[in-house]
């Protein structure tokens, strides 16, 4: 992050420098990745993680519709403190005792909010608006969604419709 000096006016320029289209798809998927690891394997399910997904997103989307400043500084202040990571999480990360089942309770949503962000960087200034953001970014997770139960299909297949895929 670009640390900004007294009388200084932080930009959206530093957080676009090196942004590609594809950033808003990889943070989706890597919300989709976590809340199936998260998931008991017993009864996991592609439709379990479609309703855990889409509840997670709307917790998100609730906090991008209010949020009062969408400066991409304002952003990246505002999402640690609704998304994580805990104060608990650094301290177990540090011990070496931080497990997927610690991290699912924020990676989710912190990846959905992190969605948000890019997409809203990424469309014109002057025509972005919160509400088609979150369209715009519900679009790629209802896709990441259709195609994550595509590959959880392939991989029960694979794996004679058991094992650690299970569609």
């Amino acid at each position: 992050m670009a640390i900004f000096g007294p009388g200084e006016t932080p930009t959206d320029e530093p957080f676009k420098q090196h942004l590609t289209p594809l950033e808003v798809a990889t943070a989706v998927q890597g919300g989709l990745s976590m809340l199936w690891l998260a998931a008991r394997r017993e009864g996991r399910s592609s439709w379990g993680l479609a309703d855990d997904a889409r509840r997670a997103f709307e917790t998100v989307e609730r906090w991008w519709m209010e949020l009062p400043d969408r400066s991409g500084f304002a952003i990246v202040s505002a999402s640690p403190q609704a998304f994580g990571p805990p104060q608990s999480a650094e301290e177990q990360m540090k011990a070496g005792t931080l497990t997927i089942e610690d991290m699912a309770v924020w990676v989710p949503r912190h990846s959905f909010a992190e969605a948000l962000f890019w997409a809203w960087l990424l469309q014109p200034e002057q025509q972005r608006t919160p509400t088609a953001t979150v369209t715009l970014v519900r679009q790629i997770l209802e896709r990441q969604i259709r195609t994550a139960t595509e590959d959880i299909a392939t991989f029960a297949a694979f794996n004679g419709g058991g094992g650690p895929a299970v569609a």
